[in-house]
């Protein structure tokens, strides 16, 4: 196989192909800058909304009273003016639910709190959690 030379003087890129048009150029920043700031308004809001803990509890502590009911102490962190409604359940020990309360909290400043609840239960308990709080 051989390479075989052309006749013609050789071509620049810009003489065989054109010059590429100077608004096709503007059009591409213009669009890339807009899905870039797009992408950072996006960003910013993401970690915005993000930063702030969102509503939630968790058993500080329970103490089973009798075999017919436990106390708990659940640490809460409320959203400002956020009514919350939070399920704890207690548990036998074989895994069971025993015994379920709903505990609401009223809405109020953002921040921690404690709140009590007790448990009645259909036998003895060994254990409570919380299993939903929004």
């Amino acid at each position: 196989m051989s390479l075989q030379s052309t006749d013609g003087p050789r071509q620049s890129m810009t003489e065989r192909y054109g010059v590429p048009s100077p608004h096709r150029r503007v059009v591409t920043v213009v669009l890339l800058s807009l899905l870039v700031a797009a992408f950072l308004g996006w960003l910013i809001w993401a970690a915005v909304d993000h930063a702030s803990a969102p509503a939630g509890a968790r058993v500080r502590s329970y103490d089973v009273v009798s075999p017919h009911e436990v106390r708990v102490l659940l640490d809460v962190h409320r959203p400002e003016n956020a009514v919350l409604v939070c399920t704890v359940t207690a548990q036998a020990v074989d895994y069971s639910v025993v015994g379920e309360k709903i505990v609401r909290v009223p809405p109020g400043a953002e921040g921690d709190l404690t709140v009590r609840a007790s448990i009645t239960t259909d036998r003895e308990a060994t254990t409570a959690d919380v299993s939903e709080c929004s």
